[in-house]
């Protein structure tokens, strides 16, 4: 499976494990906390008919085995299934996302807080200056005692 941008980019290094990057173009995978969600309701989508098959092969094959053995057999049988059934479902997750929105490598990547630097708020006259800070500027216990009361008062 390659790279939705350039086709050119392994998806995934092995088994289910996915490349962070494109090795190609560079385009990020895994866009942002919780990307492939998605791909859950497409993996249901691609496991729901292959076990239904199974479960409905299981009953004529066997007529009269109970229903809800042929259901667990069936699920049983599409255990060894699943590597594949996420690495298709990531991938077409990936197709689909990149089709609606795409990403361009000589764009600057999707926003995240780890990437954006959060300034602090700027200081405000009107805003009082907080206990701690008050009594980490004085050696004076009692000074420290007094501004802490002064503090208690403006904050009530």
């Amino acid at each position: 499976m390659r790279c939705p941008e350039c086709k050119k980019g392994i998806l995934y290094r092995h088994g289910t494990q996915m490349n962070r990057l494109c090795p190609s173009c560079g385009i990020e995978f895994d866009r942002e906390p919780g990307y492939f969600t998605g791909a859950i309701w497409i993996s249901t989508l691609l496991a729901m008919p292959v076990m239904l098959f199974a479960m409905f092969g299981f009953l004529w094959f066997f007529r009269t085995m109970h229903p809800a053995l042929a259901g667990i057999l069936a699920s049983v049988t599409f255990l060894p299934l699943i590597p594949l059934t996420i690495r298709l479902s990531r991938s077409i997750w990936m197709y689909f996302d990149h089709r609606l929105n795409p990403q361009r490598p000589d764009r600057d990547p999707p926003d995240r807080f780890s990437s954006r630097e959060i300034e602090p708020p700027p200081d405000s006259p009107g805003i009082a200056r907080s206990a701690v800070e008050i009594s980490e500027q004085s050696d004076d216990p009692v000074q420290n005692d007094r501004a802490s009361r002064k503090q208690e008062v403006i904050e009530v």
